[in-house]
């Protein structure tokens, strides 16, 4: 008996399981044919018959020889359409389902795909998946291979259906064998029913190399989801010291306010209220102050107060 490795003859077994000999016996040996795991190249074993006891007789299969065989190993592939990245912004009514497609080869085993959200605001917008673009969106999705491959649309939006929203989290796609294919995702929708009013800033003067505070004034600022507002200025003249005391419902912390902050899903870590802002130049005699408001619920200032 030997193993042939292509082209190559070994006469040293290694026994994976325990085994009894009795002393002097000499017991026969059978072999399972079997998909290979590793090495990646096929391993052949002849059992000769009829006694022969000469191991080194030339190998005549079906003549004096058995010879069976376990294919060489093909790596599992899966990969997406998507680009392993799905980052969508609506301004719409109602959030719109995202599609990719998935494909597998050479699987022997499912697929499984499962939805791991990582932040949503409202916090039961997680993140989920279906075959089906309508209904029976879920945390999981296990796929049986056809011949060993799958080639399918997946769809994917979070589980609220309430604006505005926001949902970041990972798509892991996984099968015996292969490498784990995953898709980073971010949804945002924008869209808000209760739209934030028109601000004006307060006349003011100061004193070059001095601070002064610029009162931000709203009006009809009442169950407010959403507010975007942005202020230009000359950062020759002018410099941003702080945004502190913000007027909502009476007040919030100042540790709710978020500076530089391009996503409030990376910076900010209340579940219910976000005051973010960042600065960006737009050229050498304007800068532009973004002030962005996100609220789980609406959030008021009440009349003849200011903002900030």
């Amino acid at each position: 008996m030997f193993l042939q490795f292509p082209r190559t003859r070994i006469t040293r077994l290694r026994i994976t399981n325990s085994l009894s000999f009795a002393s002097g016996s000499t017991p026969d040996f059978s072999f399972t044919s079997s998909s290979a795991i590793d090495p990646s190249y096929a391993t052949k074993v002849a059992i000769y018959q009829g006694g022969i006891t000469n191991t080194f007789l030339t190998v005549i299969p079906g003549i004096n020889a058995n010879v069976l065989e376990n294919p060489a190993f093909t790596q599992p592939i899966i990969s997406n359409s998507a680009g392993g990245n799905i980052e969508e912004s609506y301004f719409e009514e109602n959030t719109p389902t995202r599609q990719y497609n998935v494909s597998a080869m050479n699987l022997t085993d499912n697929l499984i795909i499962t939805a791991f959200s990582t932040t949503s605001l409202p916090l039961d917008c997680q993140l989920k998946v279906s075959l089906s673009p309508t209904e029976g969106f879920t945390d999981l999705i296990n796929l049986s291979p056809f011949n060993g491959s799958i080639d399918t649309i997946i769809y994917v939006k979070p589980a609220c259906n309430v604006v505005p929203m926001w949902c970041h989290g990972t798509i892991m796609q996984t099968s015996t064998g292969a490498i784990p294919d995953t898709i980073n995702v971010n949804i945002e929708n924008l869209y808000y029913q209760h739209c934030a009013p028109i601000a004006g800033l307060g006349n003011v003067t100061g004193v070059a190399g001095s601070k002064v505070h610029v009162p931000f004034m709203v009006t009809n600022f009442n169950n407010i989801s959403v507010a975007r507002y942005y202020i230009d200025f000359d950062p020759a003249v002018l410099s941003l010291d702080s945004i502190k005391n913000i007027n909502l419902n009476g007040g919030i912390p100042d540790y709710y306010v978020c500076y530089n902050c391009p996503s409030p899903h990376n910076c900010c870590f209340d579940a219910t209220l976000y005051v973010f802002f960042n600065i960006t130049s737009i050229d050498p005699s304007m800068s532009r102050l973004f002030i962005e408001i996100y609220s789980e619920f609406g959030v008021m200032v009440e009349e003849g107060e200011n903002l900030f």
